[in-house]
């Protein structure tokens, strides 16, 4: 009984083990209220599998170091990545950037797919529906990945030497470059093949660039056909030995051209080809020889490829089909979905939640559930000759998001004497997989353990900080001030000269004053950063001002200290009365907390009457000191004094 019942724990376990972790959707927006603000702070979190959806903005480039990440921008015009991408990093054997798929991004610095100095892993790449404009790095593309697929992009303005690098691997490359337009890139080879093999190079626009293919010691099984080239300067440029080229397709196809349907082989169209098609069937009746031994296109297109309907011999009605990835998740679930309809449809008519009301017209849509449930999807796609839907049902499972767990904690004791120990207690609630414990607050973690202790050494008030991290989320808990951790008293601060503004005898109307604190004694060890406060019996709230003497040696004393009230009194009368505090949040233990402070006299609120009636009376006018006469008529000299309520020097 009792081994059965182990085995069947055993069987549990392995299950939990195997069943993998279920897809999540990261959010990334520059200007906040989602996951993330930064794409590489999205990668960094992101597990194999994951999606990272990217709202409008201008985000800096990134390394994927994790397999299977699908990096979606909302839309190639809306979406910029303004600096270098990296897949993967390259700086240790362990990374792999395997299945990576990257879509809807306008990027505007190189791309990097394992550049020949790095390390790591790549292979089985998606590049699709991106926007590559204006780089100025020397390749602009750069690819050493086996099985890369770079589709229905747009490269455009690049002034590097090259635009799309294919190097080679231990494997080739196989890459498939298909549906995109090279264009306006003056300086660069629009595709260079370096020591690589069997890639595929079909159903691309080039036009208006410097060259079209560069050669470089290319190996076997390249092929490239069903490509239109218009007005670049130079076809092909090769350098070193480059094995056969296939310049048609590799089988007989089937196409419509004028309204008639032909098979045959087929190659690419060449703005410069000046043969003639006799049968009219699209194809020239001669070969387009290609510079520098690469052979010859036998099979030359007399239009652009958009111009031939591939594939259908008979117009027919469209087959509906779809696929989806994500499709679960928790809400709000970012799903983007591919159409893999047959029949060439001309439209396409998506509802996601199959309530009868289109939600998207386009081929290749991205669509966000916002709310949890099961949806099924209904794709309709139609042509000339008819149209067909399939509906997937239940395809969709949106999850409700789990919530972020909220940090709470208690302590005690919270106050006491240094060495002083505390035991902290999580009060938090939610589901939490890792605390970080912060006791002084300082941004640096302390401890990761739930409930930890920890010992206070010094003589000061600490405010404490725990975030707690979940499946939700995370948050944080301050608690300003929350532990006061005294030492044995070895001090004593006493003010024994005078508190008296600055001149004595009165406190100034609508003008700062400055008041000075004589003779700050500190009885005891020597003191480093000590606060005086400045208070005004006219005042409420606190003090008017602060100041801080930066030390007071061993048993030492600070003569005068000057500090500034800002107060500005706006009428003449009463008195004021100044009192200095020193160290008044008590930070420093002392053996007498009573003796810190001092008063002034009662001051007399008057205007400055040196300065004239200007400042005081509307229209007044300042006293402007011109000429004095003895009882003799003599001229005598006069000065005025620097300050008010001085003697006036005569000479």
């Amino acid at each position: 009984m009792d081994k059965r019942i182990t085995l069947i724990f055993l069987a549990l376990i392995c299950t939990l083990l195997i069943a993998p972790a279920e897809a999540k959707t990261w959010y990334v927006d520059d200007s906040g209220g989602v996951d993330y603000t930064d794409i590489q702070a999205a990668v960094n979190n992101a597990s194999s599998g994951d999606t990272i959806f990217v709202y409008n903005g201008t985000y800096n480039g990134f390394k994927v170091n994790i397999p299977y990440l699908s990096i979606i921008g909302e839309s190639v015009d809306l979406v910029t990545v303004s600096s270098s991408i990296y897949l993967p990093e390259g700086t240790d054997t362990s990374q792999n950037a395997t299945g990576t798929a990257l879509n809807g991004l306008k990027i505007t610095a190189a791309t990097k797919i394992k550049p020949s100095t790095q390390y790591g892993t790549v292979s089985d790449l998606i590049i699709r529906n991106c926007a590559f404009e204006g780089i100025t790095s020397s390749n602009a593309i750069e690819v050493r990945a086996y099985n890369t697929t770079f589709e229905n992009n747009v490269v455009s303005n690049c002034s590097g030497s090259n635009v799309l690098v294919l190097v080679g691997t231990a494997n080739g490359n196989s890459t498939i470059i298909t549906n995109n337009t090279f264009k306006n890139n003056s300086n660069a080879a629009a595709i260079a093949f370096s020591k690589t093999a069997n890639n595929t190079v079909k159903n691309n626009r080039i036009e208006a660039n410097n060259i079209v293919f560069l050669f470089s010691s290319v190996g076997d099984g390249n092929k490239i056909y069903l490509n239109s080239l218009f007005t670049n300067s130079q076809i092909t440029k090769v350098s070193g030995a480059v094995s056969s080229i296939s310049w048609s397709s590799p089988n007989q196809i089937t196409y419509a051209y004028n309204g008639t349907t032909y098979t045959s082989y087929m190659g690419n169209n060449w703005s410069d080809y000046n043969g003639t098609d006799t049968n009219s069937n699209g194809i020239g009746e001669t070969p387009y020889v290609l510079p520098s031994t690469l052979g010859a296109d036998n099979y030359p297109l007399m239009q652009p490829f958009e111009n031939y309907s591939i594939g259908s011999s008979v117009p027919v009605a469209p087959i509906a089909a779809f696929t989806a990835s994500p499709t679960s998740g928790d809400a709000p679930l970012t799903v983007s979905f591919t159409a893999q309809s047959t029949g060439s449809p001309t439209s396409w008519q998506w509802d996601f939640n199959n309530d009868g009301t289109v939600d998207s017209t386009e081929q290749n849509p991205i669509y966000t559930f916002s709310t949890a449930g099961t949806y099924s999807v209904n794709l309709t796609v139609s042509n000339a000759e008819g149209s067909d839907s399939e509906v997937k049902t239940g395809y969709i499972t949106v999850n409700e998001p789990v919530p972020a767990p909220v940090a709470n904690f208690t302590a005690s004791p919270t106050s006491g004497n240094v060495p002083l120990t505390v035991q902290f207690t999580d009060a938090s609630t939610g589901t939490v997989s890792l605390y970080a414990w912060d006791f002084n607050n300082d941004g640096i973690v302390d401890s990761n353990t739930q409930s930890p202790s920890y010992t206070y050494s010094e003589p000061r008030t600490y405010t404490v900080n725990l975030t707690v991290t979940g499946p939700g989320g995370s948050d944080s808990e301050v608690k300003a001030n929350y532990i006061t951790a005294t030492g044995e008293a070895t001090h004593d601060l006493t003010i024994s000269g005078l508190v008296n503004t600055v001149p004595a005898s009165a406190v100034f109307a609508r003008e700062t004053n400055t008041v000075t604190v004589a003779s700050i004694k500190n009885t005891g060890p020597a003191l480093t950063n000590v606060s005086v406060a400045l208070y005004a019996s006219d005042v409420s709230g606190g003090p008017v001002n602060t100041t801080t003497i930066a030390s007071i040696g061993l048993n030492g004393t600070i003569s005068t200290t000057s500090i500034i009230d800002p107060t500005i009194r706006s009428l003449e009368g009463g008195t004021v009365t100044y009192t200095a505090v020193v160290d008044p949040d008590n930070l420093i233990a002392e053996t007498n907390e009573a003796n810190n402070n001092k008063s002034s006299s009662a001051k007399p609120l008057r205007y400055n009457g040196y300065k004239g009636k200007g400042i005081y009376w509307e229209g007044g006018s300042n006293i402007t000191t011109k000429h004095t006469y003895d009882l003799q008529g003599n001229l005598l000299y006069s000065t005025q004094p620097d300050t008010a309520y001085k003697a006036v020097g005569w000479s």
